[in-house]
């Protein structure tokens, strides 16, 4: 009776977690690729709206992906899409554990966000190093959605990590049977190329 209870829980515990970790992760299949060119053709993948984590749940994993600090390209061989990683300012608080910090840099930050000089849904993690220098501790993650904080001596901003679609180029997507007319995407509008020879 202990082995079938024990086989049945092994069973139901098998059947729940697999499918939660088979979501992220898998190559895309020739099914999802097809879905993807459909979807690029009908402008169904837009530019600077359709997050990283959506576009992975939908049409699954490019076999060759490149990362960098600001760019992630899925490359499928005749499509390339690239994602764009900006970090916007979520909130900000005074954490009494970590060092004070006297420069110049941390005193006007720290003025610039109790004045709610820094206000806005668009504050990047960019304009905040431009203008404030680098900071004194980061614990920074790269998944879309995820948080980023930056110290400087006691203030602590925090970040969300935003992924986006900003740009595809490709050929072949099915527009013209026979033809190999390059399409691209960026956001100044669509390009048409002429048919590589």
């Amino acid at each position: 009776m202990k082995k079938i209870n024990v086989f049945l829980m092994v069973f139901l515990l098998t059947a729940f977690v697999t499918p939660t970790f088979a979501v992220k992760g898998l190559i895309t299949t020739p099914e999802e690729y097809n879905r993807l060119k459909q979807d690029l053709r009908e402008g169904n993948v837009l530019i600077g709206r359709m997050r990283l984590d959506d576009f992975r749940q939908k049409y699954g994993e490019a076999p060759t992906i490149t990362n960098t600090p600001n760019k992630i390209t899925y490359d499928y061989g005749d499509l390339k899409i690239d994602f764009e990683r900006v970090r916007y300012l979520l909130d900000w608080e005074k954490d009494g554990f970590k060092d004070r910090v006297n420069s110049t840099n941390v005193q006007k930050l720290i003025n610039d966000l109790e004045q709610d000089v820094l206000v806005g849904e668009n504050i990047t993690l960019k304009k905040v190093l431009r203008t404030y220098d680098e900071p004194t501790e980061i614990l920074e993650t790269t998944e879309d959605g995820k948080k980023s904080i930056y110290y400087y001596g006691q203030i602590k901003l925090i970040f969300e990590n935003v992924i986006t679609v900003k740009s595809w180029k490709g050929q072949n997507l099915g527009t013209n049977e026979g033809s190999s007319q390059v399409l691209s995407l960026t956001s100044a509008g669509v390009e048409d190329e002429a048919p590589e020879e």
